[in-house]
């Protein structure tokens, strides 16, 4: 609870600071929340959504936040481990069963913990431009690619960052 407080009585500070930020780095719009145990203490937006036409930032606008969302995945994934309810050595084909199905056989192969360590062998982005264009490929695409040739290398066998290893 002392922990709660102090941060609590910090929030003048986190926001004359956040609000400096912006301005001195030209930062176009930042959210910021801050939880603990499951509680949101603190949220605030600064500067806008949109540049061009003035319009402020508000919590009910969404972010691209791309990459940023692999370290919720990641932890997401080792929250249910350390429930008991997965284990990173099961491999994909328990929870995702139609990747059997596919020409590529090295998916057969591939465990939850290739997947979070980016050693899955699986191309990186597919073989086509969604992530280039700003579309997320739907589920419906991603099992297309996955009737290709996805893997360019076996598990374990190197470290290649892979979005499609996180879709």
């Amino acid at each position: 609870m002392v922990k709660k407080e102090l941060i609590k009585s910090s929030f003048h500070l986190i926001d004359s600071w956040l609000d400096y930020q912006v301005y001195i780095k030209e930062i176009p719009g930042l959210a910021v929340g801050i939880a603990i145990e499951d509680e949101l203490i603190f949220k605030k937006e600064y500067g806008y959504a949109n540049l061009e036409k003035k319009i402020k930032l508000t919590d009910n606008h969404l972010f691209r936040i791309a990459s940023h969302s692999k370290l919720f995945t990641a932890t997401a994934i080792m929250m249910l481990y350390h429930e008991g309810k997965l284990s990173i050595d099961d491999k994909i084909s328990k929870y995702i069963p139609w990747v059997q199905s596919t020409k590529d056989k090295q998916l057969e192969h591939i465990r939850i913990q290739h997947l979070l360590t980016h050693s899955s062998g699986i191309t990186r982005d597919g073989n086509t431009a969604h992530w280039v264009k700003y579309k997320f490929p739907t589920l419906k695409e991603i099992k297309i690619q996955f009737q290709e040739k996805i893997c360019f290398y076996e598990p374990s066998e190197t470290l290649k960052y892979s979005n499609f290893g996180y879709a």
